[in-house]
């Protein structure tokens, strides 16, 4: 709405966008906006960090059927 000049007047933080904008066009204006920009990367930055840690609780969860399995060979190595 801030590109195409249809935002409220009190929605602009300092003032309107000065330049005349085609419909066509606001996806690129959007897209160089230091503010979307900064937004894409936090979100992309904690999709990362989200990524990592389920795979750590994976492995964790992992971790107890290599620790049975573990033990299960020791007893049937040790002849119990």
């Amino acid at each position: 709405m801030y590109y195409s000049g249809k935002a409220a007047p009190e929605e602009y933080e300092a003032q309107p966008f000065p330049h005349k904008v085609i419909k066509s066009d606001v996806i690129h204006w959007v897209q160089v906006d230091k503010d979307i920009v900064n937004v894409e990367m936090k979100l992309e930055y904690y999709e990362t960090v989200l990524g990592v840690l389920n795979e750590i609780l994976k492995q964790v969860h992992q971790m107890s059927y290599n620790i049975k399995n573990c033990i299960q060979w020791r007893t049937f190595v040790g002849g119990v």
